[in-house]
């Protein structure tokens, strides 16, 4: 196995169009693996009082218990509003 101390040396021995593409590599890694984080998290719910602020204006609302909702809870509910919103459009 290979050193990080050998992978530092190789990447600073790199030609600099050999490192554009190895940050431009490492960069969507890192953009892949936080997307997979963000989904994972969704549908766990950890992110459910982020969206709950987020469509109350900033207001966090009671926490609700375990349950509560119709059985569905409250990842359920949030998704459900989050795709009653308009699509947001990044220019």
């Amino acid at each position: 196995m290979v050193s990080i101390t050998e992978i530092q040396k190789a990447i600073l021995d790199l030609p600099e169009t050999q490192y554009a593409e190895l940050r431009k590599w490492l960069s969507e890694l890192d953009w892949e693996r936080w997307d997979k984080q963000i989904e994972a998290d969704s549908e766990a719910g950890r992110l459910d009082s982020l969206l709950d602020e987020a469509l109350n204006g900033g207001v966090r609302p009671p926490s609700r218990s375990a349950g509560e909702g119709g059985g569905e809870g409250p990842a359920a509910s949030s998704t459900a509003r989050l795709t009653q919103q308009t699509p947001l459009t990044l220019t």
